[in-house]
């Protein structure tokens, strides 16, 4: 099973959006096969350069956990409804607990290779995903999304728009995880 994923020209799978974002100029994207992220502003380079490092897309090199880290940070959900189930913050936590946890750690044991191309040049690495068969359990996203504190809700027109304080997000995932509600069914 291999993956390709070009830095530079392989289009965003997240939306007209985040393809529009990701070709505006001063924009670093994430070298990682699965869940690449397109950043703008003065941490962008910061958050993103290390995703080539990661073994899961959303290991402790990732964007989505360092940004996680960083205080008052916020995630924006946008056209995703009030209760937006596609939340890859709340992945941070199966990683985070894999090596404590047997159900995660045998989880995200399914490992392929990817390979990458950065500026022109190709890199082959195996990156660790999560079992085929499992997908992701939108009632458990939507109860960790409910029990965040920090959290706005409103609407601009028809698109629902969904803000949570990123750490709290984390620490919200991390909390049901380690009550053996996870994030994943098979």
């Amino acid at each position: 099973n291999r993956l390709y994923f070009d830095v530079d020209n392989t289009p965003s799978s997240a939306g007209v959006i985040s393809e529009i974002f990701r070709k505006e100029e001063n924009i670093y994207r994430s070298a990682c096969t699965h869940f690449s992220v397109a950043a703008q502003g003065p941490l962008a380079e910061q958050l993103t350069k290390d995703h080539l490092k990661s073994e899961y897309g959303f290991d402790n090199y990732s964007p989505y956990y360092k940004f996680s880290q960083l205080d008052n940070s916020k995630v924006l959900f946008m056209g995703l409804g009030p209760k937006p189930t596609k939340i890859s913050l709340f992945h941070c936590a199966g990683y985070i607990l894999k090596k404590t946890d047997t159900y995660l750690n045998d989880l995200l044991s399914y490992k392929y290779d990817s390979k990458l191309v950065i500026s022109g040049q190709e890199y082959t690495k195996k990156m660790v995903i999560r079992k085929p068969g499992h997908s992701n359990n939108n009632k458990v996203f939507r109860r960790i999304l409910s029990s965040i504190k920090n959290k706005k809700q409103t609407k601009v027109q028809n698109i629902d728009l969904v803000t949570i304080d990123a750490k709290e997000g984390l620490k919200r995932a991390i909390e049901f995880a380690e009550n053996g509600i996870y994030c994943y069914k098979n």
